[in-house]
């Protein structure tokens, strides 16, 4: 099932068309919880949303391995700078797992350089979106 998603920042007059047939659950990877409580709150109008955070790689390295038994991640949102690991070597291991290779990859960054965005891409993320984000739409399948 595809279902859209779309993030309006607050103020915006227009209305949040997405609803979800069931739970889509959100693994937000970030160091700075003031970004992860934005992104939480631009998404609480669209129901059927899980949406988890945690600090740190490793943090969510246990959290995805815990749930590989159980109802996995349908989407991950990830800083690129997240120490002591680069965007790079945690998008490498995502993709290298087999249980974990399907997730898609969102990058969040206010990385500027094109060559950075580049080397998200090749590592295989779904997108690359710079901070800040004035709207987000992209789709979500939730299976």
């Amino acid at each position: 099932m595809l279902a859209k998603v779309i993030w309006l920042p607050q103020g915006n007059n227009m209305q949040s068309p997405s609803v979800l047939h069931h739970p889509c659950k959100i693994l937000h990877i970030d160091d700075n919880v003031g970004d992860s409580v934005l992104l939480k709150y631009s998404l609480l109008e669209i129901p059927e949303i899980c949406f988890t955070h945690v600090a740190t790689f490793d943090d969510a390295l246990h959290l995805l391995r815990k749930h590989q038994l159980a109802e996995k991640f349908n989407l991950i949102i990830m800083d690129w700078h997240i120490p002591p690991y680069s965007g790079e070597e945690m998008l490498a291991f995502l993709k290298a797992d087999p249980n974990l290779r399907a997730i898609p990859v969102i990058v969040l960054t206010g990385m500027l350089d094109p060559s950075a965005v580049k080397k998200a891409y090749e590592a295989r993320a779904s997108c690359v979106l710079r901070i800040p984000v004035k709207r987000i739409a992209f789709p979500l399948r939730c299976e």
